[in-house]
């Protein structure tokens, strides 16, 4: 039954009205639930992944078991990542330069994400140097992106039953 005073045309425009808000409501919580992809970081950025890892990163932190390891890691490698596309050979390519000094081999990585976007999967490694943990010449693991905006990357790995973190800034 119809309350006085309100006409059919009323509360046909109050429901679709109604409708259309609870329409919104969705769509945003759907995009706003498809955006959360990693355990820190922005919820949405304007950025795309590839565009967030591109560019030159330093090595800020490096844990081992949740030990600080980043000197024994500069006794191997460089603390500059370069994450770039290779346009020649049509990869992406992850290059750990020695520091300005000269100190630490240089090593190479061809990566790709993975379908959801969460990991780095490193396809090849190449280097002079054996290296250290997850780092070095054949050694290919798949590092979860924990974080990633425009100033940071947290990544982290499991290899030889060792938990490897490390911390990028740009």
């Amino acid at each position: 039954m119809m309350e006085p005073g309100h006409t059919t045309w009323q509360i046909t425009s109050e429901t679709k009205f109604m409708k259309k808000v609870i329409l919104i409501l969705i769509v945003i919580a759907s995009i706003t639930a498809a955006c959360v992809k990693y355990e820190e970081g922005p919820l949405v950025s304007n950025l795309s992944v590839k565009k967030r890892i591109y560019g030159f990163h330093s090595l800020k932190e490096y844990t081992v078991n949740g030990a600080d390891s980043l000197s024994q890691y500069g006794d191997s490698f460089g603390l500059r990542f370069d994450f770039f596309y290779d346009d020649i050979s049509k990869i992406d390519v992850c290059a750990i330069l020695p520091t300005e000094f000269g100190v630490g081999a240089d090593l190479y990585w061809t990566w790709e994400l993975s379908s959801d976007r969460k990991f780095i999967n490193v396809n090849s490694a190449g280097s002079v140097s054996i290296g250290i943990g997850p780092f070095g010449k054949n050694k290919i693991p798949i590092w979860e992106i924990i974080k990633l905006d425009k100033e940071q990357m947290k990544l982290k790995t499991n290899y030889n039953n060792k938990e490897y973190m490390m911390v990028l800034d740009n």
